[in-house]
């Protein structure tokens, strides 16, 4: 297993996964997680499939952090836990999804906390998952969830209070999708 660094930012993707940040960095780090689905609709004589759908939750409105916003799912990562750890970590916490497989990492963001004024660095990555019906929310974190097209979040978009970064997250996410053929 990859020890601790302070340049986890500079790892390669499959590094990053598997590094435990350091206990003495002052940066404060997070993940983010796309769960994506795919449907397929009946047309007259065939199935295609829909276009991707991807899991938002909607942030519990006693939040201190970005109350009611829509996210993807993910948190913080807790001493001596890899990347990876987190991530399969936050999505059953917050979803009750088990991740089978992490399969790409998509950009991440960073930004400075008003309440800390602490700096944060998201790493962004898109898992699959085989049972989506046993998906439920914990609802001291989030009260709801979606999942909606990429051509949905652009139509809603200004009905879903998220912040600038958040929609950047999930154009990224979207991306990716698109860009692997999901």
């Amino acid at each position: 297993m990859f020890q601790s660094t302070p340049q986890i930012e500079e790892l390669s993707y499959s590094a990053r996964l598997d590094a435990i940040p350091s206990p003495t960095c002052t940066t404060k780090y997070v993940t983010g997680i796309a769960i994506f689905q795919n449907r397929t609709f009946q047309t007259d004589s065939q199935s295609k499939p829909s276009p991707p759908q991807l899991l938002i939750v909607k942030r519990a409105s006693n939040e201190i952090a970005f109350p009611s916003n829509w996210e993807i799912p993910g948190g913080g990562v807790d001493p001596n836990e890899t990347i990876r750890q987190c991530v399969l970590r936050e999505t059953k916490e917050e979803t009750s999804l088990d991740i089978d497989e992490i399969i790409g990492e998509f950009p991440s963001m960073s930004w400075i906390s008003e309440h800390s004024g602490r700096r944060s660095v998201q790493f962004n990555y898109v898992a699959t998952v085989s049972d989506m019906t046993i998906l439920k929310l914990d609802e001291r974190e989030h009260e709801e969830y979606r999942w909606i097209t990429e051509r949905e979040m652009y139509q809603e978009r200004q009905d879903m209070l998220m912040t600038k970064e958040m929609e950047v997250v999930l154009k990224e996410a979207f991306k990716f999708a698109n860009e692997k053929g999901m």
